[in-house]
């Protein structure tokens, strides 16, 4: 899942322009350095950077992600490690807000750079 994850992961990134990889990288270099991540402002910054098309490659690249990882799932029975497609319990985030978030460019690309530090929440942290 991992290999599935990081080239998800490049093909995201290679979607946008040089300056917005370089706004995600930044941002979560910031995430990775806060005592208390706030990753539901942080998808809306990414969020509102992105172009339409953009938008679009990253929300493409992010479902057939998903799609796969729901085969390997059926198939063998793979384990996540954590919940998909949520936002981590950061204390400010309902139910409602954490689905509206699984169509949101910012949120996917977040989720695809942080791997199981998104799921866990647990950015700037160790396990």
């Amino acid at each position: 899942m991992r290999q599935l994850r990081q080239q998800a992961q490049a093909e995201a990134l290679n979607a946008l322009t040089p300056a917005h990889r370089t706004l995600v990288t930044q941002v979560v270099g910031q995430l990775e350095t806060q005592q208390r991540p706030d990753m539901h402002n942080a998808a809306r910054t990414l969020d509102a950077a992105l172009t339409p098309s953009e938008r679009q490659s990253v929300l493409s690249i992010a479902s057939r992600y998903e799609g796969q990882i729901r085969q390997m799932r059926q198939k063998g029975g793979v384990q996540a490690a954590g919940p998909q497609g949520q936002l981590p319990k950061d204390g400010s985030q309902g139910a409602g807000a954490r689905n509206a978030m699984r169509s949101d460019a910012g949120y996917n690309l977040l989720r695809l750079s942080m791997g199981h530090r998104w799921h866990h929440g647990s950015a700037g942290t160790s396990s």
